[in-house]
């Protein structure tokens, strides 16, 4: 299925980039990719950049380190990670269907 773009309009206002991270490039991520290619982030001022990490131990590093701001992994990994002593970041909530 294709989503259309939506026409949106921000008005004077430049768009503030936005990286984020995740994981590896998986459906279950579909929240991040429907909001990026349906306009959610635009309509928001945000011009999202998502990129995998390459690895499922490897898009917390990349916000921790400062190279995202955002990062799309699993609940666990970034449980464990701010029980490790990790700062607090902001993840995109994983789409599941049981």
């Amino acid at each position: 299925m294709r989503l259309p773009s939506p026409l949106v309009f921000v008005g004077a206002q430049s768009l503030q980039p936005l990286r984020v991270s995740e994981a590896i490039h998986l459906g279950m991520y579909v929240s991040g990719y429907a909001a990026k290619h349906g306009g959610f982030f635009h309509k928001h001022g945000l011009d999202v950049t998502m990129a995998s990490a390459g690895g499922i131990a490897l898009a917390i590093p990349a916000v921790l380190s400062g190279n995202a701001a955002i990062v799309v992994t699993g609940a666990g990994m970034s449980a464990n990670a701010v029980g490790e002593g990790a700062r607090p970041f902001a993840e995109l909530p994983q789409v599941r269907r049981r």
